[in-house]
C-alpha cells in the first residue's frame, strides 16, 4: 500500500478561482489516483487550489484522506464559500492532523515536512517557481521521495 501526498499552487498561479479551474484540477487528480490503485491514503495540506482538488478527488474515489492542516484556524481569513468547502472536505476526511495548534511563521513548512515524512510519494502541481511548493519539492528530494509533477497535464 502506498501513501501519496500532494503539494501545489494556490489559485493565483493556477488561473484563478473559477469553478472550471477547480474542476480541471480535480479531474487531473482523479485520473492520477485512478492510475495508482495501490494508494491506501491521500494526504492533503488543505490549502485552496491543488491541495483541496487532490483531497476532493481522493474522496470521490473513496480513498481515505489525511488532512494535514498547518495550524488550527487555517481558513479563518478565507471567504465564507471557501470556508464552507474546506469544512466539507475536513468532515469527509478519514483523519485531520493539526501540525501546529496556533499560527507560526514556519507552520506551512512544518506541515510540508510532516506530509513528506508520512508519505511514500509526492504528486505536485508545480510550475517551477520558488515558494512553498518548491520548498516542499526540495524537502521531498532530500528525503528521496519519488515526485510526479502534473503541471504539464494542467497546461498541456
Amino acid at each position: 500500500m502506498t501513501i501519496i501526498c500532494a503539494t501545489g499552487h494556490r489559485p493565483d498561479k493556477l488561473g484563478g478561482y473559477l469553478p472550471e479551474v477547480r474542476e480541471k484540477l480535480r479531474t487531473i487528480a482523479r485520473e492520477f489516483l485512478a492510475l495508482h490503485p495501490s494508494v491506501s491514503e491521500a494526504v492533503s495540506g488543505m490549502a485552496i487550489g491543488w491541495d483541496q482538488a487532490f483531497a476532493h478527488a481522493a474522496i470521490d474515489l473513496q480513498i481515505p484522506v489525511v488532512a494535514a492542516v498547518p495550524f488550527k484556524g487555517q481558513a479563518r481569513a478565507w471567504p465564507d464559500h471557501a470556508k464552507t468547502y474546506y469544512r466539507k472536505l475536513l468532515d469527509r476526511s478519514a483523519r485531520v492532523v493539526f501540525v501546529c495548534d496556533v499560527y507560526h511563521t514556519q507552520a506551512f513548512q512544518w506541515r510540508n515536512e510532516w506530509m513528506v515524512d508520512y508519505s511514500h510519494e509526492v504528486v505536485a502541481m508545480w510550475n517551477g517557481s520558488s515558494g512553498g511548493t518548491a520548498n516542499c519539492i526540495d524537502y521531498a528530494r532530500a528525503m528521496q521521495r519519488p515526485i510526479t509533477n502534473l503541471w504539464g497535464e494542467f497546461h498541456g
